[in-house]
């Protein structure tokens, strides 16, 4: 996490500086491709309490019930992690350009400073836990339609 940091103060953009880490971060030994599972590995190293509250989401995704409980779900990750959440109407270098809602209400976007602990570790783990919030979210309609069709 250090690493990181001092890489940011330097002038990296924080995902230059996460790359580095894993460049310079040896893969363990029969651990073959980096992949999603990889990287969570190795941001483990670095910041356990972000994997574990990754780790929590996904659980809470996985019961969830319709798409709002998803937006819920990834609001609670992105607040637990260090951000905030607003409007996607309310543009600024603290927004990330990741929509949380999942088609229930208005947009809704993770902020974090830019050069923050906060923002590394949104970075890292929020695109693949909302993709997997997209496609649950597509099987939870697709669900729903078909229960809506056969009545």
């Amino acid at each position: 996490m250090r690493f990181v940091q001092r890489l940011v103060a330097e002038g990296w953009p924080i995902a230059g500086a996460v790359s580095r880490l894993h460049a310079e971060t040896p893969p363990d030994a029969g651990q073959g491709g980096l992949g999603r599972v990889g990287l969570l590995g190795q941001v483990a190293d670095v910041d356990s309490e972000a994997v574990l509250v990754a780790y929590q989401t996904a659980r809470a995704m996985m019961r969830a019930a319709h798409p709002r409980d998803l937006r819920e779900a990834l609001v609670a990750l992105v607040e637990r992690l260090g951000g905030t959440v607003g409007a996607a109407a309310e543009q600024d270098e603290e927004v990330l350009p990741v929509d949380l809602s999942m088609g229930e209400g208005p947009p809704v976007l993770p902020r974090a400073p830019a050069a923050s602990i906060a923002r590394m570790r949104l970075e890292t783990i929020l695109p693949g836990l909302v993709e997997d919030a997209r496609e649950l979210a597509n099987r939870q309609r697709l669900g729903a339609r078909r229960v809506t069709q056969e009545a």
